[in-house]
């Protein structure tokens, strides 16, 4: 049996007692190096839809530790044989602090038609903006920040006389605070959907970042980056947007972030 779960590896993440979270194409895979120097100690164990109850796809493409709870980022995939797009969402792990499976507990999977809220006469409120889902950040409260992209909804088209079709829509991003549980059914969740701000936040957000302030950032796919309070949920607003000064003198479309150590001046 391979250890790993694929050779495309998107994200990784280390949690408190050394272990690497491997976000990839065929599951999500733990390793642990053990105590000793070379490998004869090595564990492994690869996490995919067969295996883990609350695992949102078999594709992950990103991965987040929190203590004992793996937040795992899926994306959709379609079937060839109905042609229809399925998984991806939010997955949430309790591992227990072991390696053994047996350990873990698991959260429902959150998707964007779970987290959606609409109520007659009020404007809809989105959880998760997208279960397409690009990047994860957990603050040092708790709180979680997710990055996504639009996905694919069956539903009408721009033609609301016509046959349904498949679309894709949404994107942008989401908070949630998790109340310190694993129970989903007390999470609060906060949506900024690229539909419903369009000023504020594009469909195609591709990373999360802390600075050394405490400070979080997102890399808005064509519009340079965003800071955003990552306790309390709230985007800092146009003033809080950099981008290039204009078309020449840089690229808008920013795909990653990083910040050194705390010693070096924050932006």
């Amino acid at each position: 049996q391979t250890p790993i779960g694929g050779n495309t590896v998107f994200a990784m993440a280390r949690d408190a007692v050394g272990r690497l979270w491997l976000a990839t194409e065929g599951g999500l895979t733990v390793f642990d190096p053990g105590s000793s120097p070379d490998d004869t100690d090595d564990g492994w164990f690869t996490y995919d839809t067969a295996n883990g109850l609350g695992m949102p796809s078999d594709e992950v493409r990103s991965v987040a530790v929190d203590g004992d709870t793996v937040w795992i980022g899926g994306v959709q995939r379609r079937d060839s044989a109905t042609g229809d797009w399925v998984g991806g969402g939010l997955g949430r792990l309790d591992h227990g602090g072991t390696l053994d499976p047996r350990d873990d507990r698991w959260a429902p999977v959150s998707t964007f038609e779970s987290t959606y809220r609409e109520e007659p006469g009020l404007a809809p409120e989105p959880g998760l903006v997208s279960d397409t889902i690009n990047d994860i950040l957990v603050s040092p409260q708790g709180k979680v920040w997710v990055a996504a992209s639009p996905h694919w909804r069956f539903g009408s088209g721009a033609d609301p006389t016509g046959p349904d079709e498949w679309q894709r829509q949404h994107g942008g991003l989401s908070f949630v605070d998790p109340r310190g549980t694993l129970d989903s059914s007390d999470d609060v969740w906060t949506g900024f959907s690229c539909e419903l701000l369009e000023l504020a936040v594009t469909c195609n957000v591709r990373r999360l970042a802390l600075d050394p302030r405490g400070r979080g950032w997102a890399a808005d796919g064509g519009r340079g980056v965003i800071h955003f309070d990552p306790e309390l949920g709230q985007l800092g607003g146009a003033q809080a947007r950099f981008m290039p000064p204009s078309e020449t003198e840089g690229d808008a479309f920013v795909l990653d972030l990083a910040f050194g150590p705390t010693a070096e001046p924050a932006l």
